[in-house]
């Protein structure tokens, strides 16, 4: 199938929905395939054996795999549950009153039937509640959770048309027969759900304030979710809806932070989400649940790398007479004083955002007590505080550059004589990028690249003709060392957060078996973010402790626990 990775970044979109995730056929599939595969030697299962008797008819099957197919081309049925019996016997009396029982032999049978989908909420008090907790790995966690399943409830109906008896048709029965037939078909259809093996999956949500999924980005978990059958239509869109295809998608469309749903869908098609190929399923966050948190982060660092002036030493010493007075710049890294309102971002033309603070200036006059026309005075200016945040359209990084001037100047004054000066610029310009990646326990985290403090540049220029005992290169240095930890500092405050925040949001959606790994995260020509999603047979592994996390390296196709499917 040709795909042209360009639409996966230039034409998602999840608006109106703050996140979507896109399942294609084929991964929902792989699913149910698996669910299969773990029940195999259970014979009590639906899953592998279907037995039944209604007065002396009976019915005896080894089941096979089931799966569905979703529906496109109108908006009803949503899909198609296809249940398969491998082999097996069925015994139907060929009418109401003859003893005479009509036997088929079952072998490769597909019984498919029309049918929705439907959620339901989980009470926190059942057993399915906490089977999921544990098999999510989040126990200490106070969320609702909400199943989303195949409804097989009165308005399900057999579809004969998709339905295939092997060498048989119904047509060779009689009435009664044929009803006798349709009363099994019903009851094992009734029982799936029962069993649990129609259920598609698990959303944990925030049902209200107190519920807690996530204390590092609270704003994150859904708070609501609706699904809907997107066409395939082909990667540009361009062809018609079209059933029974592997990359026709069923979306989760899902609000966070009590917002409530739209009443429409943001997607048209599922080209530009799912290829039924290297990209079975996908998650995106949209662009203003991610900023959103992770601007304050951002800003957080800016401040820190922020020069500020303090109040410049100047006194008088009055000795040695070639230098009685004693000066000096003072100031500090990190504007600790900044209000809420200070450094607030804004949508910059380049598609980031950019923040800038006023000037910043404080001084000293010092006058020699014996003289008062010979006097002394500091300035310090701090200016030009800029930054900006930005993303690489189809890359894992987003950066944080910024850059400050500081300026230190002394004039020194002297009855009858010409004043002498001196002053120093300096110049310093940072860059921090944090990158999005994989890692095995299912989820991504954010971190700062290695050695960012590289990426302070300290330049100066000095001007005057006074005779001075620190020099210029002095004032710069010590800046740029200064501005280099406090980097090191800011990016420690925030880092157990930048891993935290996605960590574990594989385990928030989960399929009824297994689960959805997250790999190769990347932002789109939006400033949404884009990850794809794997299907793993294996339930996901306990979390790591602190931070403990092992990178997946990018775009690996395998996983270390996944099934063969």
């Amino acid at each position: 199938m040709t795909f042209s990775p360009d639409n996966f970044i230039a034409k998602t979109n999840p608006d109106p929905y703050d996140q979507i995730i896109a399942l294609s056929q084929k991964v929902i599939n792989a699913g149910f395939k698996n669910m299969w595969k773990l029940a195999q030697g259970d014979d009590d299962s639906p899953l592998t054996h279907f037995k039944k008797s209604i007065h002396g008819e009976y019915i005896e099957a080894d089941v096979g795999i089931r799966s569905v197919k979703l529906h496109v081309e109108s908006r009803e049925p949503m899909l198609y549950f296809l249940l398969a019996l491998k082999n097996g016997e069925l015994a139907v009396y060929e009418s109401d009153d003859s003893d005479t029982l009509f036997k088929w032999d079952i072998k490769d049978w597909v019984l498919a039937f029309n049918v929705v989908i439907n959620q339901k909420k989980i009470t926190k008090d059942s057993e399915e509640y906490k089977k999921f907790k544990e098999r999510a790995g989040l126990p200490e966690s106070n969320f609702s959770l909400a199943q989303l399943f195949i409804d097989a409830s009165s308005s399900t109906k057999f579809n004969e048309d998709l339905t295939t008896f092997g060498e048989h048709k119904l047509s060779e029965l009689t009435p009664a027969a044929k009803a006798s037939v349709l009363q099994f078909i019903d009851h094992w259809i009734k029982v799936t759900p029962e069993s649990g093996s129609s259920i598609l999956g698990y959303s944990a949500q925030r049902e209200q304030n107190g519920d807690e999924l996530n204390k590092y980005a609270p704003s994150f978990p859904p708070t609501s979710i609706d699904y809907f059958c997107y066409p395939w239509r082909g990667a540009d869109g361009s062809g018609a809806n079209k059933d029974d295809q592997d990359s026709n998608a069923l979306s989760y469309l899902l609000m966070s932070d009590f917002k409530n749903p739209p009443a429409e869908g943001s997607m048209q098609y599922s080209g530009p989400w799912v290829d039924g190929d290297d990209r079975v399923a996908s998650f995106c966050m949209n662009r203003a649940l991610v900023w959103n948190w992770m601007l304050p982060i951002a800003r957080q660092v800016v401040v820190a790398m922020t020069p500020v002036p303090d109040t410049p030493y100047v006194s008088y010493a009055g000795t040695p007479s070639d230098m009685p007075w004693r000066t000096g710049p003072r100031y500090h890294i990190g504007d600790t004083d900044a209000s809420a309102d200070d450094y607030k971002w804004v949508p910059n033309p380049s598609g980031g955002w950019s923040t800038s603070s006023p000037m910043k200036f404080d001084l000293k006059k010092v006058t020699d007590p014996h003289n008062s026309n010979d006097w002394m005075l500091g300035e310090e200016w701090g200016d030009n505080i800029e930054a900006t945040v930005s993303f690489g359209a189809g890359t894992e990084r987003l950066t944080v550059k910024g850059g400050s001037k500081f300026r230190y100047q002394i004039d020194h004054h002297r009855d009858g004589m010409s004043g002498t000066s001196f002053w120093v610029e300096v110049f310093t310009d940072w860059q921090l990028s944090i990158d999005m990646t994989s890692i095995e326990e299912g989820g991504i985290v954010f971190h700062p690249k290695e050695n960012n403090d590289e990426d302070v540049k300290v330049t100066y220029k000095e001007y005057g003709d006074m005779k001075m005992g620190s020099t210029a290169e002095d004032l710069a240095q010590s800046i740029a060392g200064y501005v280099k930890q406090n980097m090191t500092a800011a990016l420690d405050s925030v880092s157990y957060t930048l891993s935290q925040a996605m960590a574990n949001a594989n385990r928030l959606c989960l399929p009824t078996a297994g689960t959805f790994f997250m790999k190769d995260p990347i932002f789109n020509e939006n400033g949404d973010l884009l990850i794809k999603l794997e299907y793993d047979g294996a339930d996901p592994p306990p979390p790591l402790s602190k931070g403990k996390y092992r990178f997946r390296p990018p775009m690996l196709t395998t996983s270390i626990r996944r099934l063969d499917f």
